[in-house]
């Protein structure tokens, strides 16, 4: 099943032609911390993948994970009915959604507004950006997951940056396919955040 969708994710170009064992791998890493596992594996846990594109991380973190509840998000109408599609499979029936629209809108909706355990973000956008639109959907308390270049480091998430958008540094580490850091939420998201579409991204907070 697994590969089903992942190899129709691959044929319409929504994930890269590296093996599907790799994208695999590479999703699976986004739960090697005792601080995801621990959220993964409650079975109240809910969880947002931002711009989840084929379904990675989502949607195998959701097989992974069977009692973890999943939003995949993406603005993209391709996606949209790619995610759509892959989510009929019983695995996934009654706990993994597909949410359509920009992070920036969706972020101040009272049904999504720091309502999730966890989200995660893969390749989503500049480390400034998947801050300030992640945080949005996070409770405090949440983490937000994101993968990360080979040459990544700490200067890509100053602390000062983060604290700005309730983010503060919670674990870092190396998977087997992938780099990976996570981020704890402090305390509720500054009314101000997500600023409007586009703004994110043409007035980064930190860089």
């Amino acid at each position: 099943m697994m590969g089903n969708w992942m190899e129709k994710a691959q044929d319409v170009g929504l994930i890269g032609p590296a093996s599907l064992r790799f994208h695999t791998e590479h999703a699976q890493g986004f739960a090697d911390s005792p601080c995801v596992r621990e959220l993964l594996a409650s079975e109240t846990c809910l969880a947002l993948d931002l711009g989840s594109g084929g379904g990675l991380p989502g949607l195998v973190l959701a097989t992974d994970f069977p009692s973890s509840t999943w939003r995949l998000l993406d603005a993209r109408q391709r996606s949209q009915e790619h995610l759509s599609l892959a989510i009929e499979d019983e695995t996934f029936a009654g706990r993994v959604s597909v949410v359509g629209g920009r992070g920036e809108e969706l972020g101040r909706l009272a049904d999504l507004r720091e309502q999730q355990d966890l989200v995660t973000a893969r390749g989503f956008a500049k480390p400034a950006v998947t801050a300030e639109i992640g945080s949005a959907f996070l409770r405090v308390g949440g983490v937000l997951v994101v993968s990360e270049p080979p040459d990544g480091g700490d200067a890509r998430w100053p602390a000062d940056g983060l604290t700005l958008v309730s983010l503060r540094l919670e674990d870092a580490w190396n998977g087997a396919e992938g780099h990976y850091r996570a981020f704890r939420k402090t305390e509720p998201l500054d009314s101000r955040y997500p600023r409007r579409v586009g703004v994110p991204e043409k007035r980064l907070l930190f860089s």
